[in-house]
This record gives C-alpha cells, sequence and structure tokens, in this order.
C-alpha cells in the first residue's frame, strides 16, 4: 500500500506541475474538494512551479478500512526548477487515505500537530484575491479583492524605490494586505515570500 500511496502523491505532484487541476482533484474525496482546489488555485497564482509530497509511512496496515499518515507538502517558489528537499518550504499535514473506485482517495486533511513556522499557510483553505504586477505580487482575502487590487500601483512603487524585487535573478516579492494597507510579509504570516 505505501507504493501505492507514493503513486496518488507522485501523480499529484505532476498534475500540478502541468497546471492540471482535474489531475490534482483526482484522488480528492468530495468532502475537501474545496479545499484542495483553492491550494491548487492559489499556489499556481503565487507562482510556484513545483510540489512535492513526502509521505512519512512507517508500518502501513494494507488491510485497513483507511490509512492514516504524516506528509509534508514541500513546494518550489518563485517559477524556478529546485533539486528535491532542497531547503524548500515546507508545511506538514495528518492525512488519511481510503480506497476508493479508482484506487486510493484523500479523505480527511489537516494541519498537524506542533510548531512549525511555515503554519498555518494562508493559501490552503479559501481562494485568495491576487493582484499581480510587474514586480510584486499581492495576496489577500476574498472580502479583500479590492483592496489588493487598489494598492498595487503602490507596491510596484515601492519595489522600484527598494530597488529589491525585479532586478535580473531577484524575484517578484509576495505580500500580503489585512486591511493595515502594504507592509513585509510577517514570520508569523506563512511562506507567502517568494
Amino acid at each position: 500500500m505505501a507504493d501505492q500511496i507514493r503513486a496518488v502523491f507522485d501523480a499529484q505532484a505532476a498534475a500540478y506541475r502541468d497546471k492540471n487541476e482535474a489531475g490534482w482533484l483526482a484522488p480528492v474525496d468530495e468532502t475537501i474538494l474545496i479545499r484542495y482546489r483553492a491550494t491548487f488555485q492559489n499556489l499556481q497564482k503565487l507562482g510556484v512551479s513545483e510540489v512535492e509530497f513526502v509521505p512519512n509511512l512507517g508500518a502501513v496496515d494494507a488491510t485497513a478500512a483507511s490509512v492514516a499518515f504524516d506528509v509534508d507538502l514541500a513546494y518550489c517558489p518563485a517559477k524556478r526548477t529546485c533539486p528535491p528537499g532542497a531547503g524548500r518550504p515546507v508545511v506538514h499535514y495528518r492525512m488519511e487515505m481510503v480506497p476508493g473506485g479508482n484506487g486510493l482517495r484523500v479523505s480527511k486533511v489537516a494541519e498537524k500537530d506542533g510548531r512549525f513556522d511555515t503554519q498555518p499557510v494562508p493559501w490552503d483553505r479559501v481562494p485568495l484575491a491576487f493582484a499581480t504586477g510587474d514586480r510584486v505580487v499581492l495576496a489577500g482575502s476574498p472580502g479583500e479583492a479590492a483592496h489588493v487590487k487598489q494598492i498595487l500601483p503602490e507596491a510596484e512603487k515601492a519595489a522600484r524605490t527598494a530597488g529589491r524585487p525585479g532586478r535580473a535573478g531577484h524575484p517578484r516579492q509576495v505580500f500580503r494586505h489585512r486591511g493595515q494597507g502594504l507592509r513585509d510579509p510577517h514570520p508569523d504570516d506563512g511562506p507567502l515570500t517568494q
């Protein structure tokens, strides 16, 4: 069963890389479909080029009606190629899979217990509102869509003035708007900076 679980995750990672939302969602139970769709769409809009699921399976009982395990979701920001596991940001989950009509299905997902610097992340629950400029990507809650678009020109101006992003070799900066205006990402925000 461990090989089957890895195959499901490998297929999802390939679907993500190919921008194939249907393939990403194929092994996902309807009860968590909204969450998985939001994750796919938000990561694509943030410019994440690759994802990799790293399950910690230990001894898997192939006869069980379901199997629960920890899995890390590593991702490669800023539209670049990252070697597997090489300093990628990682989000830690507890997942459950059950046998389905076409193989194993992801039936439950939750943040793994523990204090992790990269959690919680804002992009794995609901579709975010985005505004993308030449130098920055702004993201906010759906209710902040108008504000995100409104402050994009100021964010672009700040990026030009600071000179950080937009130069050769510098990725776009990602900022999140929380109603207080533009600000640099804070470590508690999760890994939004590209």
